[in-house]
């Protein structure tokens, strides 16, 4: 599994924080490769799971009603999911493939 570059700032790959990881965490690099798609897609996928929030006006993602599964930490900006959550994501990504064939968006 790979570490996003802030993980590894500044050369040492030390970090506060860095106890709570998990042994094997699953970056937005590692779901990309599960999913068979960019990393940007994964980024776009968890942006378009945010729901409504009529205080900022923003609108529900294309997503919101079956989101990604929920990051378990982030590293800065970086989300990571807990590696026994593989099947999980697996099967989201089988659910939203299935729409995309069946011509629905949510």
């Amino acid at each position: 599994m790979t570490a996003p570059p802030s993980a590894v700032a500044g050369g040492t790959g030390e970090n506060p924080g860095s106890m709570d990881i998990p042994p094997g965490a699953l970056w937005c690099e590692d779901v990309a490769r599960l999913w068979g798609v960019s990393r940007s897609t994964v980024w776009s996928y968890l942006t378009k799971s945010r729901r409504a929030d009529p205080a900022t006006g923003r609108k529900a993602g294309r997503y919101a009603n079956d989101p990604v599964p929920k990051p378990d930490g982030r590293r800065g900006r970086y989300p990571y999911w807990h590696p026994d959550r593989e099947p999980e994501l697996v099967a989201w990504k089988a659910r939203t493939y299935k729409r995309k064939e069946r011509g629905r968006s949510s």
